[in-house]
């Protein structure tokens, strides 16, 4: 936009004079300087329209302000010879006032920004966005209006100071984050081991040590840790969890081989008497049918009828424990971990180990064994949801 202009105007006792319009964008004023017309005036309001410095305008036989305030551009007494040229300069004018106006606005958002960032003693991440917008939206302002380059680069300026010093103060967040999150994650990981030790010792009853987990998840979730460090003691702690879970399984399990190893020996006895009872049933059958004496043939037949009496009993017992013995194998089976979880498992084991090959979840709950038959009171696992680490920008 041009911010000098020249008119041909007719004043009071002065016809065809020559009227230099300067606008002031900062004191939103505009300079009216009128001259007679003379040839050698021409070349030098080409020149002084065009912003040579070099050009110096004589002293005006009149010389007039205008402002916001006036509703046209030349004073009423002044009648100009370039109606259309002066419509378009009050447009330009006018344009111009808007365009000032809400740089003023722009002006006072930013100093906001700038006096909220020098309250603040450490990184915002809001505070960060706001002035990634603001500068968004003034860039697309100053490229539809055509600001001059040196009020977008004053702009650009302000806000590049505002950006550096928010990325030192992020720098500074980070380095005594560091610092805390040493002290921090000793304080969990102590408390996690002392857990795990009672676990493995297994005197402390289980929904007591879920429990304590649990003041170790809230724990974990309070305390300033790295993104690095939750991670690791996230893995840490829900391996804990998954202990608990397991000792109960395997607790189970165990009370459930030690039933099959009795109830397999049973067996093993109660065939062996079966066999026994069977060879004498079958001696007394036997002589049964070689002996032709009375006596001899009561005494068989009484005998072989105890005989099959408790077969029948033995019998009918060992079919109840082997239908016993075959309900706990499948819940045995059902309960084994499977080849699928167990590599899972190690996996996750391995992957304390590799930072760089752990992901974060965002919950880690234990599963009961459906086939339990009492139901334990630490029965669920609370989930171990992530914390958020202080937001880190992208650098610019």
């Amino acid at each position: 936009m041009n911010l000098r202009y020249q008119i041909r105007c007719d004043l009071p006792n002065k016809e065809n004079s020559r009227v230099a319009v300067e606008f002031l964008a900062n004191d939103l004023k505009i300079n009216l300087f009128a001259y007679d017309h003379e040839d050698s005036l021409e070349d030098k309001l080409d020149q002084w329209i065009n912003l040579d410095s070099t050009v110096e305008l004589p002293s005006p036989f009149e010389e007039v302000v205008r402002d916001s305030q006036h509703e046209h551009l030349l004073p009423e007494h002044w009648k100009t010879r370039d109606v259309g040229k002066v419509r378009q300069i009050e447009l330009n004018w006018a344009t111009l006032l808007v365009r000032e106006r809400l740089l003023s606005v722009y002006n006072q958002e930013m100093e906001h920004l700038e006096s909220t960032l020098a309250q603040m003693d450490s990184f915002d991440r809001q505070h960060f966005e706001a002035c990634k917008a603001f500068w968004d939206k003034f860039f697309a302002f100053a490229r539809e209006n055509h600001l001059p380059r040196s009020i977008t680069d004053e702009f650009k300026a302000r806000i590049d100071v505002m950006f550096d010093v928010l990325k030192a103060l992020r720098k500074e967040d980070k380095r005594k984050l560091e610092i805390a999150s040493v002290e921090g994650k000793k304080n969990v990981l102590a408390k996690i081991e002392e857990a795990i030790a009672k676990i493995e010792e297994g005197k402390t009853q289980r929904n007591v040590l879920f429990n304590e987990l649990k003041d170790i998840h809230e724990l974990w979730k309070q305390e300033k840790l790295t993104k690095s460090d939750r991670n690791e003691l996230k893995a840490t702690l829900d391996a804990a969890f998954d202990k608990v879970k397991n000792s109960r399984r395997d607790e189970y399990m165990a009370r459930n081989s030690k039933r099959i190893d009795d109830l397999n020996r049973i067996v093993g006895g109660v065939a062996r008497a079966l066999e026994r009872l069977q060879r004498n049933a079958k001696y007394h059958q036997e002589a049964l049918e070689k002996t032709d004496q009375v006596f001899q043939m009561k005494l068989h037949q009484t005998k072989l009828g105890m005989l099959e009496e408790e077969i029948a009993g033995i019998v009918k017992k060992k079919a109840d424990i082997e239908k016993t013995l075959s309900k706990l194998k499948k819940q045995m089976a059902k309960n084994e971990p499977s080849p699928s979880s167990k590599e899972s498992s190690e996996n996750k084991g391995e992957g304390q180990d590799d930072k760089t090959k752990t992901k974060p979840t965002e919950s880690v709950s234990t599963k009961e064994s459906n086939s339990e038959p009492t139901q334990d009171v630490a029965s669920t696992n609370t989930s171990v949801q992530e914390s958020s680490d202080i937001s880190q920008p992208d650098e610019d």
